[in-house]
């Protein structure tokens, strides 16, 4: 599966960028629509989140990276409860492994692209959920990063695993 350029990327951050709350709130309803239990898992996952503002980034970046997977022009099914639910428990069990080794935000990211082969999308989360050496993001909670971390790319996971699944099958 090809990686998802970064003018796609681009493009659905401008894409969202100039829509108000309503148009917003009308995506993410046919987003929940197409993907019941991944929506169901994005909004439980949120409320462990208790800032406004870093809530609002995860939708957006809910947002942008559901329309980047659109890229590929497939009908996804619905996912079922039991992949997202293995996909997350996978996601845990690697970072449970590494548990009180100090790991970089970069090793982080570089694990997810190994992992995705999303290289310009996995890029694209880091940036938005650490920011750069020069402007970090700052969370008022230390342990809020991993909260966004991982909500953000157990989904990037979901949604990569499942799309491969249709494109191989479409290959074969």
């Amino acid at each position: 599966m090809e990686q998802i350029p970064k003018e796609v990327i681009e493009m659905a951050e401008d894409f969202f960028g100039y829509m108000s709350n309503e148009e917003h709130i009308n995506l993410i309803n046919e987003y929940s629509a197409k993907q019941v239990k991944l929506e169901i898992f994005f909004t439980e996952s949120l409320k462990v989140i208790d800032d406004k503002n870093v809530i609002a980034k995860c939708v957006k970046l809910y947002l942008i990276i559901y329309r980047c997977y659109q890229y590929y022009d497939i009908n996804l099914p619905q996912i079922g409860a039991d992949i997202v639910t293995e996909e997350m428990d996978k996601f845990m069990n690697r970072y449970d492994k590494r548990f009180g080794t100090k790991t970089t935000d970069k090793e982080l990211c570089n694990e997810m692209k190994e992992l995705t082969n999303q290289n310009e999308l996995v890029d694209y989360a880091c940036l938005k959920i650490f920011g750069t050496d020069e402007n970090p993001v700052k969370y008022n909670n230390p342990k809020l990063w991993y909260n966004v971390y991982s909500l953000i790319f157990c989904f990037i996971i979901i949604m990569n695993n499942e799309t491969r699944k249709i494109i191989d099958k479409d290959l074969n």
